[in-house]
């Protein structure tokens, strides 16, 4: 893929429409339509260009190749020293920033030199959007502090959605017990999600097929979505302060929240099947037998247990231990509703995600 996508960069530099995503250099002489984001593409060749100025092109390609993972590993080695110290404090912050420096998968894979394909990418984003539901502040700039990283990651790729989808539904609960803080972030986390979301698709997808009902790429489903629940939120916002209890305010989230679904199905329902199901047979059986990170934990233990050992048994050790600490804690007493709210939200993610 890190190939696929310098040869895409390559490709843009050397005149290829913006549009027009086919790498001839897959499946040829046909080629392949590659659902990929041109804005990363246009990125690495703005970082290739600038070092051009100075360099030979083919330096200027090795150092923005270079270049480009590092500025990525940076920006979230940051957001993690940032997030955990305004969290939990600097030691608990320093222990997170040096998890990011031992486990492979980070600083050795994905942010490891000419690592240009789009997942480094994602994890900077989704850590973005979770950094803001453990943090405090204004809940209007922290609902578009979300929504922009939000948007940006549905343009690059779909593989954040439950990420997103998770984040949208630890906000809807929250505003159960709390309408005008979490219901404010909601409310603005979903509206700038879909604003970024109709622009990007607008920036990344031809016209012409603006009304593809694609399953592998933002498009008019996931669009459809985001429009319903923007609705729903800012519904739920105003009808939430009239409602006598907390329990009302659950039925009447739950009812917006079906409602939206029920609205848009006829859209999302067909993606049920999975973002694969338009591919040709050839090719969606590449996908399942050839590329690992598609593949299902049960099927790297019977043929990949490396990949298990190092993907896998990290995070389920320390989502163990954490979640160990949190009830040790919580039966002495020594825990407050901040921390609790704090290390429970990143757990649920924890959780899900190793799910």
């Amino acid at each position: 893929d890190d190939i696929m996508r310098f040869l895409s960069v390559r490709d843009l530099m050397a005149g290829q429409p913006w549009f027009d995503k086919v790498q001839t250099r897959a499946a040829p002489p046909e080629g392949l339509t590659l659902h990929w984001s041109r804005m990363l593409d246009a990125l690495i060749a703005g970082l290739i260009g600038i070092g051009a100025l100075a360099l030979p092109l083919d330096q200027a390609e090795g150092l923005a190749l270079r270049l480009w993972p590092t500025l990525l590993f940076a920006g979230l080695v940051l957001l993690t020293a940032i997030g955990g110290r305004r969290c939990l404090g600097p030691w608990p912050a320093a222990v997170a920033v040096l998890s990011l420096l031992c486990w492979p998968v980070f600083l050795g894979s994905y942010f490891g030199p000419v690592r240009i394909d789009h997942h480094n990418v994602q994890i900077l984003l989704g850590t973005a959007v979770i950094v803001t539901l453990v943090v405090s502040g204004n809940p209007w700039a922290l609902g578009a502090a979300a929504g922009a990283p939000a948007a940006i990651s549905l343009a690059v790729g779909l593989e954040l959605l439950p990420v997103l989808a998770l984040s949208g539904a630890i906000l809807a609960l929250r505003a159960v017990r709390d309408p005008e803080g979490a219901g404010r972030q909601l409310l603005a986390y979903s509206g700038c999600a879909l604003a970024g979301a109709l622009v990007l698709f607008a920036v990344e997808t031809s016209p012409s097929h603006w009304p593809v009902p694609a399953c592998d790429v933002l498009a008019p489903p996931f669009l459809a979505i985001m429009g319903a629940s923007t609705v729903a939120s800012a519904a739920y916002l105003a009808i939430a302060q009239r409602l006598p209890s907390r329990g009302a305010k659950l039925a009447a989230l739950l009812a917006l929240g079906g409602a939206a679904l029920a609205v848009t199905s006829g859209l999302w329902a067909p993606c049920m099947s999975g973002p694969y199901g338009d591919l040709p047979a050839e090719a969606q059986r590449m996908i399942s037998e050839r590329i690992i990170e598609a593949q299902p934990a049960w099927a790297l233990w019977s043929g990949h247990q490396e990949a298990l050992v190092s993907l896998v048994a990290p995070p389920l050790g320390a989502a163990l231990a954490a979640t160990g600490l949190l009830a040790v804690r919580l039966r002495a007493g020594h825990t407050d509703p901040g921390e609790v709210r704090v290390v429970g939200t990143l757990l649920i993610f924890a959780w899900v995600g190793l799910l």
